[in-house]
């Protein structure tokens, strides 16, 4: 079970919380694209960004390894919440 928790609040905008406390936000670098209602491209690569306000003690926040000031970037969205160790609803559910 991760410590981290991922809450979205707004269309492909994710808060990092540790505990209660966010300490990051994970976006994509190009939002997902679509032509009337048909999905054309994934959003993607995810950016997992230090929160501003958490940023000065990032690397005390519990945090796999210390985030970049420009961020660290994934490949997908599943790739992002595996290395912050959260399981995807689906995959829990299934186990």
């Amino acid at each position: 079970m991760s410590a981290f928790s991922t809450v979205e609040t707004q269309p492909d905008y994710h808060a990092i919380y540790f505990g209660d406390r966010k300490v990051a936000i994970l976006t994509p670098a190009f939002p997902a694209k679509s032509w009337l209602g048909i999905p054309m491209f994934p959003a993607e690569p995810w950016t997992i960004l230090p929160d501003p306000e958490a940023f000065p003690d990032a690397a005390c926040t519990g945090l796999p390894r210390p985030l970049s000031p420009t961020g660290n970037t994934f490949a997908t969205f599943g790739a992002a919440l595996d290395f912050l160790g959260i399981e995807q609803r689906a995959e829990a559910q299934a186990a």
